[in-house]
C-alpha cells in the first residue's frame, strides 16, 4: 500500500470495513415505542432523525434547538492528526416538525437549564441496548447504532452519498462509502428506473 495515495488508502479502508449494524425503520419504530421516559425516547429520536454521535447528542443544549427554523446544530471537538490539538466543527442538521415539537415538549416540561441530558455516554448506551433488548432485538445495538441505522435510511430514500457524509460531519467522503455496501440493491433498482 505503499504507492497508494491518501484517498485509494481511505477507500481501502472504507470498503474493507465490516458492515456496521443497524436497525430498519421499523425497529426504531419499535424502540421509540417501547420507551420508559421522554427523555430516553427523545434521545433515541435525536439520534435517529439527525444521524448525531452520542458525544454531540448529550452535549446539545437549549441553545443548540432552532425551533423556528426547525434545526439543531451539533458541536464536535476533533483531534487534528498532526498536531493532536482539539478544533470544534460545527454543522446544523434541518429536522422535521416531528422531533421539533418532540423537543419544544421535552423542554418545556422538563425545563433544562443547560444540557438537554444530564446522562453520561455509558447511561445513553444502557437506554439504548436495554430496550433492545427487552423488545428481542438480537443484534449488538448501541447509541451510535442509530448514527447507523440514520445513514441507511436515508440512502435507501435517495439522498445522495455526499449529503449523507455531510450530514453525519465524516470529514472524508471515503468513510461514508461503508453504507453503500449495505444498500448496493437499491442502488440498482434506482438505476433500472434511470432514462437513457
Amino acid at each position: 500500500m505503499g504507492d497508494l495515495n491518501l484517498v485509494d488508502k481511505r477507500y481501502l479502508m472504507a470498503v474493507n470495513r465490516d458492515i456496521p449494524h443497524y436497525l430498519t425503520k421499523e425497529e426504531i419504530h419499535l424502540l421509540l415505542d417501547n420507551c420508559k421516559s421522554k427523555r430516553d425516547r427523545l434521545l433515541i429520536n435525536i439520534g435517529w432523525q439527525t444521524g448525531a454521535r452520542i458525544s454531540e447528542i448529550l452535549h446539545l443544549s437549549r441553545a443548540d434547538i432552532d425551533l423556528t427554523n426547525k434545526h439543531i446544530k451539533f458541536i464536535t471537538l476533533k483531534k487534528h492528526r498532526k498536531t493532536k490539538k482539539q478544533k470544534r466543527h460545527e454543522r446544523v442538521i434541518p429536522v422535521q416538525s416531528d422531533l421539533i415539537s418532540e423537543i419544544a415538549t421535552y423542554i418545556v416540561e422538563q425545563n433544562p437549564t443547560d444540557r438537554l441530558f444530564n446522562i453520561s455516554r455509558v447511561q445513553a448506551y444502557y437506554i439504548v441496548s436495554g430496550i433492545a433488548k427487552k423488545i428481542g432485538l438480537n443484534k449488538n445495538i448501541s447509541p451510535h447504532t442509530l448514527r447507523h441505522s440514520f445513514a441507511v435510511n436515508c440512502l435507501v430514500q435517495g439522498i445522495p452519498i455526499t449529503i449523507v457524509s455531510q450530514l453525519l460531519g465524516h470529514s472524508y467522503l471515503t468513510t461514508s462509502l461503508i453504507y453503500l455496501r449495505i444498500v448496493q440493491p437499491d442502488v440498482k433498482n434506482m438505476l433500472n428506473n434511470v432514462e437513457f
